[in-house]
């Protein structure tokens, strides 16, 4: 590992994978994964592929978990997920975990930022409009893209917005 490369405080070293209390460093946010990955898929796009920690536990029952400061909050209920702090575990994969099998790292800890996590009202905001959302396909130009579009965008009573480098102009 470059001596430049820093780690947070928390992660487990290299390609180990440590049952770790939440509550201290971090709680964690678990969501099913198809709502996980798409809530992902949204929380990407609106920070610049800088969403903080993201870990996916793909075996028996698939879990995706974000990691949010401690005591922020989250109405967990009210979101169809589970906030996992003091008195649960969950298990962390070291900074080189990035692959399946078992949990790994879908957003590892940023070395920049190594104590970086994920902001609670952006995951909120990812997670309601993930829950009302699906996947549809939109014809652009020659090609298809597949996006999260809520009921009122799949039934054209609102703009779907997509902006590209080229250009940047929305497409409704």
């Amino acid at each position: 590992m470059p001596p430049s490369f820093r780690t947070s405080t928390w992660a487990p070293p290299g390609d180990t994978v440590v049952a770790m209390e939440g509550g201290t460093f971090w709680d964690a946010v678990a969501v099913g994964q198809k709502l996980g990955l798409e809530a992902l898929s949204i929380l990407e796009g609106e920070t610049a592929r800088q969403s903080g920690p993201v870990i996916w536990d793909s075996r028996r029952e698939p879990r995706i978990y974000f990691l949010v400061p401690p005591s922020s909050g989250i109405d967990a209920e009210a979101l169809a997920c589970r906030l996992l702090s003091f008195g649960d575990y969950v298990a962390v994969p070291g900074v080189l975990v990035i692959e399946p099998p078992g949990p790994h790292w879908l957003v590892p800890p940023d070395p920049g930022q190594p104590d970086r996590l994920v902001d609670p009202a952006l995951l909120v905001s990812a997670l309601k409009r993930a829950a009302g959302s699906r996947w549809v396909t939109v014809s652009v130009g020659s090609g298809q893209l597949q996006v999260l579009a809520g009921d009122a965008q799949v039934d054209g009573t609102a703009c779907l917005s997509l902006l590209f480098n080229l250009g940047g102009h929305p497409t409704c």
